[in-house]
């Protein structure tokens, strides 16, 4: 009897040093509260940055400092529009903003793209003011353009106005006031934008300069993120410039289908690595974003 009871205790005890040991692992929604997620669909027409999609942000150490290297390959429609662009943040701490507890971001983007067989940079840096739903709240960029050997200083303010419904999408309405600077005397205009909340995407600007005034209507989105689930995958190796890390994969399913891979650790609240496509009818475009720089503040 002894004998049974001593080695019952023992087996129970090693049980539970195994089970005290063993890390508990993560499910889908352990990994969206840990993860400051980022938009992969760039600078939506004048509202810059790849905005944060939850309160997440809010949860960072202040001063947390992230830098991403976005490179889009791919086509829309028969144009190719190669895009390079290294996007940094960092989070400043909540302000309030319009009677609106917002998350202060400092943001620096440095973005080179072709069309026509043209080069294009932009380099700009400002301050965005991000909402617990992920609405930006209120910007104040400054830019300045080059092209063809030209440098174009621009500036670009404003913020959230109202929230509407258009053309069957729930927006957040933007009014934004953007100053360009060439030879001769600068313009200014402003534009009323209409994004739509799920896919970040404009359905509709409306611009005035002086006395004209132009509205494009609605305007269907040739690239935009849908409603989508994330579905845990195996854990994978990613080396990048920030170093190697073990990580857990995490699908982005829209649809059934598979339109993006998540490389993320439990070490950083940024994405390691993203890969996202979109594709809409004879359209195609491959964006992926890696993480270079990070520091905790």
């Amino acid at each position: 009897m002894k004998k049974n009871y001593y080695l019952i205790v023992t087996i129970t005890m090693l049980l539970l040093c195994l089970c005290i040991g063993q890390e508990e692992e993560w499910t889908v929604d352990d990994w969206k509260d840990h993860l400051m997620f980022v938009s992969p669909s760039g600078t939506q027409g004048g509202i810059p940055g790849f905005v944060p999609t939850s309160s997440t942000v809010m949860t960072l150490p202040v001063g947390t400092h992230m830098v991403f290297d976005v490179v889009s390959e791919g086509t829309v429609g028969e144009l190719e529009m190669p895009t390079r662009m290294v996007l940094g943040l960092r989070y400043l701490g909540t302000e309030r903003v319009n009677e609106k507890e917002c998350a202060a971001l400092q943001i620096t983007m440095n973005m080179e793209i072709e069309m026509y067989g043209e080069s294009m940079a932009m380099a700009s840096e400002g301050k965005e003011w991000i909402g617990e739903d992920g609405a930006p709240v209120k910007m104040d960029f400054r830019a300045t353009g080059n092209l063809a050997g030209i440098e174009i200083p621009i500036s670009l303010t404003g913020g959230l106005t109202e929230e509407t419904q258009y053309q069957g999408h729930e927006c957040w309405v933007f009014t934004v006031t953007q100053k360009v600077e060439m030879a001769g005397p600068s313009t200014e205009m402003e534009m009323i934008m209409y994004m739509d909340k799920e896919s970040r995407a404009l359905v509709r600007i409306v611009a005035k300069m002086g006395e004209i005034e132009q509205d494009s209507g609605y305007m269907e989105p040739v690239f935009s993120i849908g409603p989508s689930t994330w579905e845990l995958g195996p854990e994978e190796t990613v080396t990048t410039p920030l170093g190697t890390y073990k990580c857990q994969v995490i699908y982005v399913v829209e649809e059934g289908k598979t339109v993006g891979t998540i490389w993320a650790t439990k070490d950083v609240r940024a994405p390691v690595k993203y890969i996202y496509t979109f594709e809409n009818g004879d359209s195609n475009l491959e964006v992926t974003m890696v993480l270079i720089e990070y520091s905790s503040g």
